[in-house]
């Protein structure tokens, strides 16, 4: 079935979930082309899982997920379950990215199996401490792992869903699952493309930056040491 399936972790966004859910909607449809968009939810204590509800309700091409365990390779996986469309791509819910990544991705997907989108190269408005943790993540995990990609982020990510479907069952519930994704296709010699995007992320995180940087790591190292021992 011809189409792309659009796919966004939601987690408390009650306050522009419906707003940027309505302005991704006149943008795909501004394209003329097929399409579906699925809110995930994991985990909110807000009105979040409500909203995606009403959104489903007023918008035949929204469908709205949800379960209490929180993670966002959770609200992926489970999306990935439901899509209908072979064409996958990754959001947030802040619409952080340049939406003209989707247009990009859809018609890269033709000829690739992952499309990776880059914010290293792009226009970044982010704080300097988000910028540098990225960046550092990026060179170390490229030298340890021999990628030539340098963005592991779950926004701005497109793939193909037999692709991914490969190795969901064995890839971690939080951040993790984009770099294991990637760098099991890269092993597997599935076609990967790096391309530019623009992002302006300037909205507080959910992450506890602190955390997540801890939490990257363990998992960078761990995706290593599995890796050896095979």
């Amino acid at each position: 079935m011809n189409g792309a399936s659009i796919i966004i972790p939601v987690y408390n966004e009650e306050d522009i979930i419906v707003s940027n859910t309505n302005s991704l909607i006149k943008y795909l449809n501004s394209l003329g082309i097929v399409y579906e968009i699925i809110l995930s939810g994991n985990g909110s204590t807000d009105k979040t899982d409500e909203l995606g509800k009403q959104l489903t309700e007023q918008n035949s091409e929204v469908k709205a997920l949800s379960t209490n365990e929180k993670g966002v390779g959770i609200a992926f996986k489970n999306a990935i379950s439901e899509a209908k469309y072979e064409k996958i791509v990754s959001l947030d819910m802040d619409m952080t990215v340049n939406l003209s990544f989707v247009k990009r991705a859809i018609d890269l997907l033709d000829t690739h199996d992952i499309i990776i989108g880059s914010k290293i190269f792009g226009v970044q408005r982010r704080s300097f401490v988000r910028k540098l943790g990225s960046r550092v993540f990026v060179i170390i995990a490229s030298m340890l792992l021999n990628l030539k990609f340098n963005d592991y982020s779950p926004s701005g990510k497109a793939y193909r869903k037999g692709v991914v479907q490969k190795y969901l069952n064995h890839t971690d519930n939080g951040t993790s699952y984009v770099i294991e994704t990637i760098y099991k296709a890269f092993k597997d010699n599935y076609r990967i493309i790096q391309i530019t995007i623009d992002c302006d992320d300037r909205r507080k995180s959910k992450f506890n930056l602190l955390h997540e940087g801890f939490y990257r790591y363990y998992h960078l190292f761990k995706l290593i040491f599995g890796s050896l021992s095979k």
